[in-house]
């Protein structure tokens, strides 16, 4: 299992010399942990790589690797019971033949998609919403990143299934179509016909 740390959570829980990794081979163990403040409370964003399912919780008293992973195992059971699939637990957190490994976070994208949970995370807690529900809401809201299930709650749950979610690196991606009408700086009218 791997959680990838930003800097601040990095620094957070003093885990400075971290190391890139591959993907974890099991899409439900790879994570990536951000740390955000509001109206001075620390909060702790995880949000799976393959499928960007966020949970949110309090990040007071996580001062290591090991109080960061009790938290977030404490918190994913009910997490997975509201998601309508407390069966995933014992399989995302059945360590008997794995490790449980800080790495450093590189994916942009990713880090990028995890700033607009943030950032929506942020908006509900201004509305005095429980966090419960602010996981909830992060996790039914489409996002641009996942490639057939827009939804990271739905993504999550698929990954039972096998296959990569997220939208391949730009330059494997297929262009987008110049939009029918669009002439240069002038635009006329496109009608259906014109297909």
């Amino acid at each position: 299992m791997i959680f990838r740390l930003s800097q601040k959570v990095a620094a957070k829980i003093k885990e400075p010399n971290l190391q890139t990794m591959p993907p974890d081979m099991d899409p439900f163990a790879d994570w990536h942990v951000g740390m955000f403040i509001h109206e001075r409370l620390q909060y702790l964003i995880f949000v799976n790589s393959a499928s960007l399912f966020t949970v949110v919780l309090r990040g007071a008293g996580v001062k290591d690797f090991e109080l960061l992973y009790i938290s977030f195992r404490s918190v994913m059971l009910d997490v997975l019971k509201e998601a309508g699939a407390p069966h995933l637990f014992d399989r995302i957190f059945n360590t008997e033949n794995r490790s449980i490994t800080p790495a450093k976070a590189t994916d942009r994208h990713l880090i990028g998609s995890m700033n607009d949970q943030v950032k929506m995370a942020k908006y509900d807690l201004d509305e005095d919403m429980p966090i419960g529900d602010i996981i909830t809401r992060l996790n039914k809201v489409p996002m641009r990143r996942l490639k057939e299930y827009y939804i990271p709650r739905i993504a999550f749950m698929n990954l039972e299934e096998g296959g990569a979610l997220t939208l391949p690196p730009a330059a494997e991606r297929n262009p987008v179509p110049e939009a029918p009408g669009i002439k240069g700086r002038h635009l006329r009218l496109w009608t259906p016909e014109e297909g």
